[in-house]
C-alpha cells in the first residue's frame, strides 16, 4: 500500500514537471515579440530619417549656391596671380601726398589697387612728417588682400642716439637671394636692419644670371633702398613722321604728341600707329617693335575731299555701357549708332572699368552701316615697371579723366555725360547748374548747359556754353558765355550776360585748379516806373546818392570779374568745389540791403560759395 502511493506520488510529480516544461514556450514568444518589435522599429527609423536628411539637405544647398555665383566672377583669371588692395584708414587728409612703395618702387598714391604675381612683397607707405608704415605680404595664388593704412605722426627721437641704420634690397627676379657683406640675409624683397653706419657690400644671385654686386654706404638712423637690375629692359622705340609735318601722333589709341616724333618705351611686339590732322584723312601703319630697334614709320595725310562722304557706324558690347573712342575721341556709350562718321579706316577703342580694353580697326563705308560686337572679358591691367605686378587702373577718358569733369573749370562735360552742381554762398544763396556734353573734338570740345540762383529778392534762370579751344595733358582752356534773366515780387526784374575765359590745371586725379576771366553786363529794375502799392519803401523814399527818378529806371552796369576755382574729386561720380570771385567796376545795388534785407550794407565786390559737383 505504501509502495502503491510513493508510486503515485512519483506519478504525479513527473505529471506537474512536464506541464511546467509545456508552459514555458507560452511565455517566451509574448515577451520578445512586444519588446523587440517595439523598441527597434521605433527609434531606428525615427533617428535615421530625421537627422540624415535634414541636415545634409539645408547645409549643402544653401551654402553652396550662394557664395559660388557671387564670388566666381572676381576671382582672378590668372591662378598664378593675386589682388592688392590699400584702403586708407582715419581722415582722408592725412594720405594726401602719401606715397606707396613695393620692394622699395613707388606705385602710387592711395588708395590703390594692384594686380601682383605670387610672391613676397615689402609694403610701405610713406609721408613727410609722419611714420612709415611698413608690412610683409605673403601672395597667395588667387588670392584678394586688403589692408587697412594708419598713418601715426612721427614722433620726436629719443635722447638716446640711434646707432644703426637700416638697408632694403629689392631685385626683378623674384626670389633672388641677398647677402650683405657676405652673410645671407634671406631673398628679395630683404629688410636688412641692425647695420652700422658706413659701406657695406651686397651680393645679389638669382639662378640663370649673373651676381650682381654693388657697394652702399648706410647712413645712421635711415633706410637705404637698393635695387638690382638683373634682366635687359625688353622695349623699342617708333619715330613717327608725317606728311605736312605737324600731324598728331597715337600709338594703340592714345595720343603721343605731334609728328616729328619719337614714341619710347613700347612694349614688344605689334602696335598701332596713326597720324591726324585737321582737314586731312587719318593715316595708319602697323608696326612690330623688338628689343633695342627704332622703327621708322612716315604717314602721309592727304587733304579732305570737299564733300566727304559719311557712314554709320554700331558698337555693341556684352557689357552694357561701355565707352567708345573713335581715333581716340569719346562719341558714346554702348550700345551705340552714329550716321557721322567719316567714310574711311578708323580704329574703335570700347572700355569699361574693370575689364581689359577691346581694340580694333573699322572701315566705315559711303552711306552704310558698320558694326561689331566688343568682347570685353577679364580684368583690365596696365602694364607696371615693378616686376611681376601689374596695376589695376579704370580707362582714362581720352587725355583727361571723368573725376576731372565739372560745370565751372575748361575740362568739359563728354557726350552723353551729365555733371550737376548745387552750392550755397554770397551772393546767391542758392546756386544750381546742369551741364552735359555736346561735341568733344581734338582740341575743339562744345558743351552746354542750364542754370538757376536765386538770393531771395530775385530769382535768375540762365544758358551757358563752353567752347574748348585747348587741351594738354595737365592744362586745358576755354571760352564761356552765359546769359540770362529773372525775376522777383514787387515788380522785379533783371537780364544778364557774362563773356570770358578760363583756364585749368589738372594736378593728376587729386584736384583742379582755374582761373578765369570776363566781362559781366547786368540791368536790374528794382522799382516800377509808376508809383504802386506793392512797391518798395525805397521806390517813395530813395537812398542817398538816387533820386526820385533814377530809382524807378533800370539800374545796370559793366563789371569786369576775377575768379579763382579748386575742385577735389572725392570719388569718381562725386567732387567738392570752392569759387571766390573779385568784381571791378561800380556798386550793383541788388547785392546791398537797400533792395535786399538779405545783402550788406555794401556791395563788397569779393563773392564766394562752396558746393557739390555729381556726374553721371
Amino acid at each position: 500500500m505504501r509502495a502503491q502511493s510513493t508510486t503515485l506520488g512519483v506519478a504525479l510529480f513527473m505529471m506537474v514537471w512536464a506541464s511546467l516544461a509545456t508552459a514555458q514556450p507560452k511565455t517566451q514568444p509574448k515577451t520578445q515579440p512586444k519588446t523587440q518589435p517595439k523598441t527597434q522599429p521605433k527609434t531606428q527609423p525615427k533617428t535615421q530619417p530625421k537627422t540624415q536628411p535634414k541636415t545634409q539637405p539645408k547645409t549643402q544647398p544653401k551654402t553652396q549656391p550662394k557664395t559660388q555665383p557671387k564670388t566666381q566672377p572676381k576671382t582672378p583669371v590668372d591662378p598664378s596671380s593675386g589682388e592688392l588692395v590699400l584702403e586708407c584708414e582715419g581722415d582722408l587728409s592725412n594720405f594726401t601726398g602719401a606715397v606707396a612703395m613695393i620692394n622699395g618702387k613707388s606705385v602710387g598714391g592711395l588708395p590703390l589697387r594692384l594686380r601682383l604675381v605670387v610672391g613676397r612683397y615689402l609694403l610701405e607707405v610713406e609721408k613727410a612728417g609722419k611714420q612709415t608704415w611698413r608690412r610683409w605680404l605673403d601672395l597667395k595664388p588667387g588670392a584678394r588682400e586688403v589692408l587697412k593704412v594708419h598713418l601715426e605722426n612721427a614722433h620726436a627721437r629719443k635722447h638716446t642716439k640711434v646707432q644703426e641704420g637700416t638697408l632694403l634690397v629689392a631685385a626683378d627676379v623674384l626670389e633672388a637671394r641677398v647677402r650683405v657683406d657676405g652673410k645671407g640675409v634671406g631673398r628679395v624683397p630683404a629688410l636688412v636692419t641692425g647695420l652700422a653706419p658706413g659701406t657695406h657690400q651686397v651680393l645679389v644671385e638669382a639662378d640663370g644670371y649673373a651676381p650682381q654686386r654693388k657697394m652702399v654706404r648706410v647712413q645712421l638712423g635711415k633706410t637705404l633702398k637698393v635695387r638690382i637690375q638683373f634682366r635687359q629692359e625688353q622695349s623699342g622705340s617708333v619715330t613717327v613722321v608725317t606728311e605736312p609735318p605737324g600731324g598728331a601722333v597715337w600709338v594703340d589709341g592714345s595720343r603721343r604728341g605731334v609728328a616729328p616724333l619719337t614714341v619710347r618705351g613700347l612694349e614688344l611686339g605689334k602696335h598701332l600707329v596713326q597720324g591726324r590732322k585737321d582737314g586731312r584723312l587719318n593715316a595708319e601703319q602697323s608696326v612690330f617693335v623688338q628689343v633695342g630697334q627704332v622703327v621708322t614709320v612716315k604717314l602721309a595725310l592727304h587733304a579732305l575731299p570737299l564733300n566727304p562722304g559719311r557712314g554709320g557706324l554700331r558698337v555693341t558690347s556684352n557689357r552694357p555701357r561701355a565707352l567708345v573712342f573713335v581715333d581716340g575721341r569719346f562719341v558714346g556709350k554702348t550700345p551705340l549708332l552714329r550716321h557721322d562718321i567719316l567714310a574711311g579706316p578708323h580704329v574703335i577703342a570700347v572700355r569699361l572699368e574693370g575689364y581689359a580694353q577691346h581694340m580694333q580697326t573699322v572701315n566705315v563705308e559711303l552711306n552704310s552701316v558698320v558694326g561689331f560686337e566688343a568682347q570685353l572679358e577679364g580684368a583690365a591691367s596696365q602694364a607696371s615697371s615693378l616686376p611681376g605686378s601689374q596695376p589695376t587702373s579704370a580707362p582714362a577718358l581720352r587725355e583727361r579723366d571723368v573725376r576731372m569733369m565739372t560745370p565751372q573749370a575748361a575740362s568739359l562735360v563728354a557726350p552723353t555725360y551729365v555733371v550737376g552742381e548745387f552750392s550755397t554762398g554770397f551772393p546767391y544763396l542758392l546756386l544750381a547748374r546742369m551741364v552735359t556734353g555736346i561735341y568733344d573734338g581734338d582740341p575743339l570740345g562744345l558743351d552746354g548747359g542750364v542754370s538757376l540762383r536765386t538770393y531771395g529778392a530775385m530769382t535768375e534762370v540762365g544758358a551757358l556754353l563752353r567752347l574748348r579751344l585747348l587741351q594738354k595733358e595737365r592744362w586745358t582752356a576755354a571760352m564761356a558765355f552765359e546769359f540770362g534773366g529773372g525775376g522777383g515780387p514787387d515788380s522785379r526784374n533783371t537780364f544778364y550776360t557774362e563773356l570770358g575765359a578760363v583756364g585749368s590745371y589738372r594736378w593728376g586725379r587729386l584736384a583742379n585748379f582755374s582761373l578765369a576771366a570776363g566781362v559781366q553786363l547786368y540791368t536790374d529794375r528794382h522799382c516800377p516806373s509808376g508809383a504802386q502799392q506793392d512797391e518798395l519803401a525805397v521806390c517813395t523814399r530813395p537812398i542817398e546818392g538816387l533820386n526820385s527818378s533814377e530809382v524807378r529806371e533800370r539800374l545796370g552796369g559793366v563789371r569786369l570779374m576775377l575768379g579763382m576755382i579748386a575742385e577735389v574729386p572725392i570719388t569718381r561720380w562725386l567732387s567738392l568745389y570752392g569759387e571766390l570771385e573779385f568784381a571791378a567796376g561800380g556798386v550793383r545795388y541788388a547785392f546791398t540791403d537797400t533792395f535786399a534785407s538779405v545783402m550788406p550794407t555794401d556791395d563788397p565786390h569779393v563773392y564766394g560759395r562752396i558746393g557739390v559737383a555729381l556726374r553721371r
